[in-house]
């Protein structure tokens, strides 16, 4: 199960296969169960931006944005890999989803620009964080992401490979190599 409280903080999201729930908190004293909302697949990993619920599921290339408020699914986006995790900028402009591939092995960065209210023509730019050579026995995949309130964004590797991207430029920038 995934947990996630809205921005307001006056309920709660979670994702569980096949459905979101809503628990108002309202009164916290009482917190309220306010309904579910059908998804298709098994959840991996889910943030809130606004009105809007964004989920990434196993086994599937896309994610789904959904307004909890009007219980609609708005629209669902392919990042042409496995999304594994999805972060929001602090200020709410960007949506980072961090994505792999198996064939050819490699490991990006989806980030969309997020900054209208209503989810329509959100704008989409693909980072590579890295690709792999035939022979290579690591894996691409990022351990953990941050983001922080000037929309930097670091990468950590599990090769220890670390870059960061300045969320508002066009450009990749390495921090460190050091492979173990």
């Amino acid at each position: 199960d995934i947990v996630v409280a809205t921005e307001d903080g006056q309920m709660i999201v979670y994702a569980v296969p096949g459905y979101l729930g809503l628990i108002d908190l309202f009164d916290a004293a009482f917190p309220l169960p306010n309904g579910t909302i059908p998804i298709q697949g098994v959840p991996t990993s889910l943030v809130i931006k606004g009105n809007f619920a964004i989920v990434s599921f196993y086994d599937s290339t896309s994610i789904s944005i959904i307004n909890y408020k009007t219980r609609m699914q708005i629209d669902e986006v392919n990042v042409g890999g496995q999304p594994k995790s999805i972060h929001v900028s602090p200020d709410g402009d960007y949506v980072v989803i961090v994505v792999t591939t198996e064939d050819p092995p490699s490991a990006y960065l989806s980030v969309i620009r997020s900054s209208n209210e209503t989810a329509t023509n959100w704008k989409r730019r693909r980072y590579v964080i890295s690709e792999l050579e035939e022979d290579t026995v690591w894996e691409p995949a990022p351990e953990s992401i941050d983001i922080n309130q000037n929309n930097l964004c670091a990468i950590s590797m599990k090769n220890s490979i670390d870059r960061s991207i300045d969320l508002g430029a066009p450009e990749l920038k390495e921090l460190e190599k050091a492979f173990l």
